[in-house]
């Protein structure tokens, strides 16, 4: 599945969900996305030259 094609799906999903399990489904999204933000915050520390500004 490619970018558009995830977010059209995400988007139809959207559709269907009551107030709550929309507020769950997207603090799940955050949470993922943060994680992934500090994985390659990690993974840059690691390149020798590089300086991450928080």
């Amino acid at each position: 599945m490619n970018k558009i094609e995830e977010e059209n799906h995400l988007e139809n999903e959207i559709k269907l969900l009551k107030p709550q399990e929309l507020k769950t489904l997207l603090e799940a999204e955050i949470k993922k996305r943060l994680y992934q933000i500090e994985v390659l915050k990690y993974e840059l520390k690691t390149i020798p030259g590089i300086v991450i500004n928080n």
